[in-house]
């Protein structure tokens, strides 16, 4: 492997990484929050996948579950 495909994948492994992380910090976050605010939004989910009327705390950005 040359020098530039080896940096990339270093790079790209590290990006993994934080990525990982964060999403971590998000989860205990959102876990944390007591969600006391919610805006009711079409939440797409998917590529033309939309749940109109969706329940999204308005602190943390979740998805709150009935």
């Amino acid at each position: 492997m040359d020098l530039i495909h080896r940096d990339i994948k270093i790079r790209v492994k590290n990006c993994q990484e934080k990525i990982k992380e964060q999403q971590e910090e998000l989860k205990f976050l959102r876990d944390k929050c007591t969600h006391p605010n919610f805006e009711e939004v079409n939440y797409e989910f998917g590529p033309g996948r939309i749940i109109p009327q969706t329940k999204i705390c308005s602190i943390c950005g979740e998805v709150i579950r009935k």
